[in-house]
């Protein structure tokens, strides 16, 4: 339970981890709510999903920690100065 009464569940959403029992699976009440941030265009929500604990944004419905990863592979390929395929 949140600091203001119960976290509201959404039935509209389904877990994006393709690992997931519930993958692809709306409408089970294991989606909620565990933040928020601000971009230019507005909030952003970020998901929980409590079958198997992947975060997601709503923007990309990318579980976060693989986004993560994405990033500081890219941040690290364009310091290290290492050249991409197909991109000069």
């Amino acid at each position: 339970m949140g600091k203001r009464g119960p976290k509201p569940r959404f039935l509209d959403l389904a877990c994006p981890n393709d690992h997931c029992n519930l993958f692809g699976i709306a409408g089970k009440f294991n989606v909620t709510v565990y933040g928020t941030y601000t971009i230019n265009s507005g909030k952003v929500r970020k998901y929980i999903c409590h079958t198997c604990g992947t975060r997601f944004c709503d923007i990309t419905c990318i579980p976060v920690g693989i986004l993560i990863g994405w990033i500081t592979s890219l941040l690290f390929i364009i310091y290290s100065g290492q050249k991409m395929d197909g991109i000069e």
